[in-house]
């Protein structure tokens, strides 16, 4: 892990943009939730996406998991990626 502090400008990248494709990718996959509880709550949607990062002991790479729901109706979905400099 100290590895990864010392050169984590190398993996930031990589993992920013990780980030930006599960999002992209979890709110595509949620669409027809969010239009149907828009429908149902006067206009409104949540969504809830949570992103997890796991870096190996080296510091060279890091998997981004993310997970996205909307609450009405309930749907969930998962995405993950493995990022190395």
């Amino acid at each position: 892990m100290s590895r990864f502090l010392e050169s984590s400008e190398r993996l930031e990248k990589p993992m920013l943009n990780a980030v930006g494709n599960q999002a992209k990718q979890l709110i595509d996959e949620l669409f027809p939730q969010i239009r149907l509880a828009a429908f149902e709550n006067d206009g409104a949607s949540i969504v809830e996406i949570k992103f997890g990062f796991e870096f190996d002991d080296n510091g060279a790479k890091c998997a981004v998991a993310s997970e996205g729901k909307v609450t009405f109706p309930a749907k969930r979905v998962y995405a993950e990626e493995i990022c190395s400099r």
